[in-house]
């Protein structure tokens, strides 16, 4: 929405502060709601991998068998994936009532995990994996961050950034910038074409 010129650049990382801090919240309620739990599967020995590791419940690890490279590949492909139908569903000119939005995007998150769920789960989020990955740091210790590999924590963060401008800007190639508002459509958070070939940006009430 920010690289559409819909949202500031200040909101941009507001939202991903509130984001984090939503994520974390919940992260730090599930754990505490579950406790009892975690103490019957583990007996109180927090481990992040392993045959009693539960550092999983929090955030993403990829599987063993992945390299250094293909988190990232994963979290672009799938956080593309949900931009690109996500500005589809969004798009006012698509004339998708937005009473149905949150069934669409339900769908959505259910087929991209059903897709791409295999190799680390599919956080798609930066806020989403960090958040709680930030909270399990303070149960697991400095592991979270290290493993199964130094810096993988970072995948799910510059993978869905990447992904996700890829995702939205294909829409607009594809989709958006042939697809003019139509009539009695005032607001649109997608750029097109207009009839003159001049790019119009997001319109506001």
């Amino acid at each position: 929405m920010w690289s559409f010129g819909h949202i500031k650049f200040t909101w941009f990382i507001l939202y991903s502060i509130a984001q984090t801090i939503g994520a974390f919240i919940a992260a730090a309620a599930t754990y505490f709601y579950y406790i009892d739990s975690f103490d019957h599967y583990d007996k109180g020995i927090r481990s992040v991998l392993g045959p009693t590791g539960t550092g999983s419940c929090f955030c993403s690890y990829p599987q063993e068998y992945l390299g250094v490279l293909s988190p990232y590949i994963d979290q672009i492909v799938g956080t593309g994936a949900l931009a690109f139908f996500l500005c589809v569903v969004i798009d006012e000119r698509n004339g998708i009532p937005k009473v149905w939005h949150p069934t669409f995007f339900s769908f959505l998150l259910i087929m991209i995990g059903c897709a791409f769920g295999m190799n680390l789960g599919y956080p798609i989020n930066p806020a989403r994996d960090f958040g709680p990955r930030l909270f399990s740091y303070f149960i697991y210790g400095s592991g979270v961050f290290s493993s199964p590999y130094n810096m993988y924590f970072l995948a799910p963060i510059i993978g869905p950034f990447i992904g996700a401008l890829l995702g939205g800007w294909l829409y607009f190639l594809t989709i958006g910038m042939q697809n003019p508002p139509a009539e009695g459509v005032r607001n649109t958070d997608i750029p097109y074409i207009d009839q003159d070939g001049e790019l119009r940006k997001p319109l506001t009430a």
